[in-house]
């Protein structure tokens, strides 16, 4: 019987696993300084054009138009179920015309939980996370009025609802995580969250939302943001591909696990693209990324 063999070294080629390490690195340090990844950017620029244009044809037609704008986008059950499904969605991408620190306070929250999760979970997971606290939050509003037997006094806007959901997703992933709060300090995730959502909640309330109906859409928000971490982790993921034999320096010397990992995702990433990343290696490149940003 042939004795044990010696480890097998595999050569790592610099070019291109090299280059796209340095690249991830390079761009996950700037990531805390404002790098923006396409999800995010994208809810960002949308929720702020449809905010310019409700409020210039506000101006444009005279005050009186704002509580039409209001009926034709946010959402109100009774006007949902008539024939206008759209507001179910529509409603979080307005936002009170006469307080635009609403619509920055929401959005905030989607940055801060969105440059997380977007790159450990790939832009259309986060994104439809994001759609599902849309709806939910419809969904919760139209509850509260049927069991209530009350109508809103007013359609509900804002994407409070679906900043509340990613940023629970968030808090439950990254408990450790420090978050800039409004870019001036960074403090404990579960303190920055607690403190950005406590004033999204009281902006909405001053908005002429009750108190009942902004609690029971929120919560629910909460919930679902709770749920899908739950779910994401208990999901099977596939089977990781086999690996390579663990890379050496030049030198011999063993490299840190975290590099090896993150090399041959890379590679796969050069070879195949993002989509054919598995859970577990997009998991690795959520670790790089912090481990990068904290390495700062």
């Amino acid at each position: 019987m042939a004795g044990p063999t010696a480890p097998r070294r595999a050569h790592v080629s610099s070019t291109p696993v090299q280059e796209y390490r340095e690249y991830y690195r390079e761009e996950n340090s700037s990531a805390s300084t404002g790098s923006w990844l396409p999800g995010v950017k994208w809810l960002l620029i949308a929720n702020v054009l449809v905010y310019l244009a409700a409020f210039i044809a506000s101006k444009v037609a005279g005050g009186w138009a704002v509580p039409e704008i209001y009926g034709a986008l946010g959402f109100d059950p009774r006007l949902a179920i008539s024939g206008r499904a759209w507001q179910v969605v529509t409603y979080a991408f307005l936002h009170d015309l006469a307080d635009p620190f609403h619509m920055v306070v929401s959005l905030y929250l989607v940055w801060v939980a969105g440059r997380a999760l977007e790159p450990a979970h790939g832009t259309r997971s986060f994104l439809q996370l994001y759609f599902l606290g849309v709806v939910a939050g419809a969904g919760a509003c139209a509850a509260t009025s049927f069991l209530l037997k009350e109508p809103l006094l007013a359609p509900m806007i804002g994407a409070s609802v679906a900043a509340v959901t990613v940023a629970v997703a968030f808090l439950v992933e990254n408990p450790e995580e420090q978050v800039p709060v409004f870019l001036l300090f960074d403090v404990r995730a579960w303190a920055g969250v607690a403190f950005m959502v406590a004033i999204d909640l009281v902006l909405v309330v001053h908005a002429g939302q009750r108190p009942l109906f902004v609690a029971a859409c929120h919560l629910t928000g909460a919930a679902l943001g709770l749920a899908w971490v739950r779910v994401s982790r208990a999901a099977p993921s596939r089977e990781r591909e086999p690996a390579e034999p663990r890379a050496f320096f030049e030198s011999g010397e063993p490299r840190d696990e975290l590099e090896e990992d993150l090399d041959l995702v890379l590679r796969k990433v050069h070879e195949q693209g993002m989509e054919k990343l598995t859970r577990d290696e997009k998991a690795i490149l959520d670790r790089a990324s912090r481990h990068y940003r904290n390495r700062k």
